[in-house]
This record gives structure tokens, C-alpha cells and sequence, in this order.
């Protein structure tokens, strides 16, 4: 007869493990503090962050760098097709800084010893959107919000022998001729806890890792959340090889934070919709799941305000005056201003004075494309971060213009999206900055080579009654009018709620790729709609369910 043995191994469901794994995935980031660096972090709640001290201390030192750091979620590689996927960047928010604890100096020296209860070498940092409560469309599983890990209330500290598990993004040399390091994709490695030292302040592993996993998640063999990586054995061989690598638990950092942050413990995030079962390649069933979700993903990408788009277009075209490079667009979190910018930078600023039927040809070409893993984008997407409210325009540009300069000066066009919280723009500084900060785009690049949104968005209004800040939105987009655009100027746009008439083209495209009953279509779509307008987010959940029920045909 078998028994139990070993009191920390679960029986789980099937397919627990690897649903954790795909979790796990999806909330390890790639930290980077401009040009000086970074690490790997966990998401830890709708929009926090946790990673090591040591990986923001450039950021410490210069504050200024704040406005070009950023999390990088999803940087991996497709498992089917082997392609690099270059993720979503989300940058810090204006006021990023979390709770942290310092290293200890007995962690450069090696020490086995000297450990004090505060020097902890964790950090927290605010992102600037919630990225845990936006959906994810990516790997074998598909989830309504990404989610996060809750820091554990009463983390359990690991034992000597038992394994370790870690997902980071090491950064590795970019070639051998440069000492230049180079973030790859997410990786995993595995290993065993070697010790622990000074009763439960660090513990020692020999799971691989390199520059860049510092502030990496250390799990069990139940993949929970137990220590923080940050560092390695200073003593190496001549081989280059050390001893140990090191962690602190996260026994440790969460005591620290019952005692000054307890709100900080234990964030649960809503329950996702169901998840996709892991595509097999054997599988028919499962692959033609997978590809509907694509499709779905993709058709999703495309749902959007034509019009819209074609004033973008129409300022950028010199015949029609100075070419507009800086656009303002104003919106709620209901309006998926994120797909609106994922749409223009992998379809609409390659196109120039194309008719309907052009249009609908490279639309299907992207559908087609995306329905079976392509993915490739004729524009690079940035994400910048705006000055704090406190600084005077002229002091704004001034901080906006190094980046710029750098950007304009990339082999690759380039579209720049800047996110600005509405609740901390001053109307009247916004009014003198953007018209000049226009103009000074206008003098370092083309129109065809880069574009800028600067996006005001309510990230509180969730539903549409909750809309405090329209007479604002309002506003802010009066910065000009399309016959009085400052040099570089684009345009104003106010996104709001679309009805099936705005998604005409749309249902066209999708219709004549996919080859479904057009008429039946058509009216569920138009039924979406049958109380009205409605903001994009609630369109898309509301045709979701449409396109899964007649996007079988095939490609």
C-alpha cells in the first residue's frame, strides 16, 4: 500500500499546475529603469509591483529617470511558433514609489552573518495602470483580467533539500565583443534550497540565475510565493562559477510590512472567467479552440472607431497643412484606449490615403496573420512618462526632450504613448505644454517616422455613470482645432461611446474573412446595441461571446 510521505505534497487537480505556472507567467515583468538597468518583479496587486531595493536604487538616485521606466509583461517566447512576443510596457506612476527596506552589507561581502530584520533589499513600486484587472489574451490560456499574486499573510519558510522554482528575465551580453547587456524573454530554472541563514533573514539556493533576475519570485514545489531573489556568491571560481545564489524569504519582507503596511497583505484580485484548456499538438479539438480565441483576440484588436482613425490619417498628410505628429486623446477606462493605440501602431499609421477596400484587404491580411500566430508590427510602441503636475511647462518640455531626441534618432518609426492620470492634469499647464511640446516634434522628426499620443484617461470611471471628469476630458481636448493645429499638431480626440453604426467596417471585414452567416451577424451585433451607445469595453464583452459563436469558418 502507498502512504503519504512528505507532509508539503499536495494532491491537486490535474490541471492546477499548470494553470499556476501560466499565472506565474503572466505576472513575472521585466523592470527597466531607463538606461541604467533592471530586474525582474512580481505583480503583487492591480498595480504594484514588488522586486528588489538594489534594482531601483538608479531611480533613488535620479529621480528624473522615473518618466522612462516601465514593467514589461508577456516579453516571451510563443511556445508554438518559437517568436519572440515583445509584451505590454506599462510605466511607473507619477507617484511610483512603494514601502522598501535597504540591503544589508553583509550581502556584497558574501557574509554568512550580519543580517539586520530591516535590510530586507525588497521595493514596491506603483505602476501607472491597473494591469492586473486588464484581460490576457496570450499562451494556451485566455483570462478575462490577468490577476495577481496576494502577498502571502503567513509565507512558509522553506527547508534545506526542498525545491525552488523562478521565473526572470536574465540580461545577458549583446555579443561578445560588448559588455552591453540585453533582456532576453522570460525564463524558468529550477534547483534546492542549499541553507538558511540568521534564522529565517535570507536563504541560499543553487537555482540558476544571471544580471537582470534580481527582485525575481523564489516558489515551492506548490509554486507558492516563498522568497525574493537578489543575489549571488561574489566569490567565483575559475570557471566563473559560484556557490550559491541568495534570496530573502518572504517570511521576512511580509513581517516588515504587517508592522508598517498591512494593506498591502494579502490583495485578493476577482476571480478570471474560466481558462482555456492547454492546446496539445495532438489535439485537433483543443488547436481549433486555440485558434478561435486568436481570431477573437484579433477581431478585438481591430473593433474601433473608423472615424477616429481617419483624422489621425488626415493630419498627418502634408496636403492638409503642417504633418501632425502629437495627438490628444481624452477617455475613460471604458473606452479601451488600449486597443485604439494597439490597432493605429499594427495597422492605421502604415496606411496613407487608402480607400475602403484597401483597408478592408490589409485588415483581413492582419486577421489572417494573427489567427495563426504572426505577429509583426511595422511601427516600434514606446511608452513614455509624463512630467509630474508641479513642474512648469517650460521644465516639462525640458524633461520630455532627451527621450524624444533619442527616439527620433531610432532606425525604427517609432509611436509614443504617454498615459497621464486626468485626476493630476492641470488644465491650464496641459494647454501651454502640449501645443509646445508639438512643435519642438516638429523639429526633430517627420510625421512618417514618429508618432505621439498623449492619452488623458479616467482610470476610476468604470461604468458609465460614473463619469466625473467629462466636462474635463472636454477640455483637454480644445487644445486646438483642425484649421488652427500648431506646427506638428494632430489631432484632438475625445473618445467616447460607438453604436453598430461604428462598427460597419468592421463587421465587413470580419464577415468576409471568416465567412459566417452575414445576416444573422450583423443583427446579433446590432442587438449589442439595442439600448443605445455603449463605451468600447462593454461593446467588446458584449460581441465576444458573438464572434466565438460564428468565428468557425476557416482562415
Amino acid at each position: 500500500m502507498e502512504v503519504g510521505v512528505n507532509p508539503l505534497s499536495q494532491l491537486l487537480p490535474a490541471d492546477e499546475l499548470a494553470r499556476r505556472v501560466e499565472e506565474r507567467t503572466s505576472w513575472t515583468c521585466a523592470v527597466s529603469i531607463g538606461d541604467k538597468g533592471g530586474g525582474t518583479g512580481l505583480l503583487v496587486s492591480r498595480n504594484v509591483v514588488l522586486t528588489n531595493y538594489h534594482v531601483i536604487l538608479p531611480l533613488l538616485r535620479q529621480p528624473q529617470l522615473a518618466r522612462v521606466s516601465s514593467c514589461r509583461f508577456d516579453f516571451v517566447e510563443d511556445p508554438e511558433t518559437g517568436d519572440t512576443l515583445e509584451g505590454v510596457r506599462v510605466p511607473f506612476a507619477e507617484r511610483w514609489e512603494g514601502p522598501s527596506r535597504p540591503f544589508s552589507p553583509a550581502d556584497e561581502t558574501g557574509a554568512d552573518i550580519g543580517f539586520k530584520p530591516d535590510e530586507l533589499d525588497f521595493a514596491l513600486i506603483y505602476l501607472a495602470e491597473p494591469i492586473g484587472e486588464a484581460p490576457v489574451a496570450r499562451g494556451s490560456y485566455r483570462r478575462s483580467s490577468r490577476g495577481w499574486l496576494p502577498l502571502p499573510s503567513e509565507p512558509p519558510l522553506p527547508r534545506v533539500g526542498a525545491p525552488l522554482f523562478i521565473w526572470q528575465h536574465p540580461a545577458v551580453p549583446e555579443s561578445l565583443m560588448t559588455s552591453k547587456l540585453v533582456v532576453m524573454p522570460q525564463k524558468s530554472a529550477q534547483g534546492a534550497v542549499l541553507s538558511v541563514l540568521e534564522a529565517g533573514l535570507r536563504l541560499r539556493h543553487d537555482v540558476t540565475t544571471f544580471h537582470g533576475s534580481s527582485g525575481a519570485a523564489c516558489y515551492d514545489a506548490n509554486l507558492d510565493l516563498v522568497a525574493l531573489h537578489h543575489a549571488g556568491d561574489p566569490k567565483l571560481d575559475a570557471n566563473r562559477l559560484g556557490k550559491w545564489n541568495q534570496a530573502v524569504p518572504m517570511r521576512a519582507i511580509v513581517a516588515y510590512l504587517k508592522r508598517e503596511h498591512q494593506d498591502l497583505i494579502g490583495v485578493v484580485p476577482p476571480a478570471p472567467s474560466r481558462l482555456m484548456p492547454v492546446t496539445l499538438p495532438n489535439d485537433r479539438t483543443t488547436q481549433e479552440s486555440d485558434m478561435i480565441e486568436k481570431r477573437i483576440r484579433a477581431a478585438t484588436i481591430l473593433m474601433d472607431r473608423d472615424s477616429d482613425e481617419d483624422g489621425i490619417a488626415w493630419a498627418r498628410d502634408k496636403q492638409n497643412g503642417p504633418p501632425g505628429i502629437v495627438h490628444v486623446l481624452a477617455c475613460r477606462h471604458i473606452d479601451s484606449h488600449r486597443n485604439f493605440l494597439e490597432r493605429l501602431v499594427r495597422l492605421s499609421l502604415a496606411a496613407q490615403d487608402e480607400g475602403i477596400e484597401i483597408r478592408q484587404t490589409r485588415e483581413q491580411a492582419f486577421l489572417r496573420a494573427a489567427a495563426v500566430g504572426i505577429s509583426g508590427e511595422a511601427w516600434q510602441r514606446v511608452s513614455l512618462t509624463w512630467p509630474p503636475a508641479k513642474e512648469t511647462p517650460e521644465r516639462a518640455l525640458q524633461l520630455m526632450r532627451r527621450d524624444l531626441q533619442g527616439i527620433a534618432a531610432s532606425k525604427h518609426r517609432t509611436a509614443v504613448d504617454i498615459a497621464v492620470d486626468i485626476g493630476s492634469a492641470s488644465v491650464g499647464r496641459e494647454k501651454q505644454l502640449v501645443p509646445g511640446l508639438a512643435q519642438f516634434c516638429a523639429s526633430i522628426a517627420s510625421a512618417d517616422r514618429m508618432q505621439v499620443f498623449i492619452v488623458y484617461y479616467d482610470r476610476q470611471a468604470t461604468a458609465p455613470q460614473n463619469d466625473k471628469t467629462l466636462e474635463r476630458r472636454k477640455q483637454l481636448v480644445r487644445m486646438w482645432t483642425p484649421e488652427n493645429r500648431p506646427p506638428g499638431g494632430g489631432v484632438c480626440l475625445h473618445l467616447g461611446d460607438i453604436d453598430s453604426f461604428d462598427l460597419g467596417g468592421w463587421c465587413r471585414t470580419v464577415q468576409g474573412l471568416w465567412q459566417g452567416d452575414e445576416g444573422t451577424f450583423i443583427d446579433e451585433v446590432e442587438a449589442v446595441f439595442s439600448t443605445g451607445k455603449l463605451p468600447m469595453l462593454e461593446a467588446e464583452r458584449g460581441v465576444t461571446p458573438i464572434l466565438r459563436r460564428n468565428l468557425t469558418g476557416s482562415a
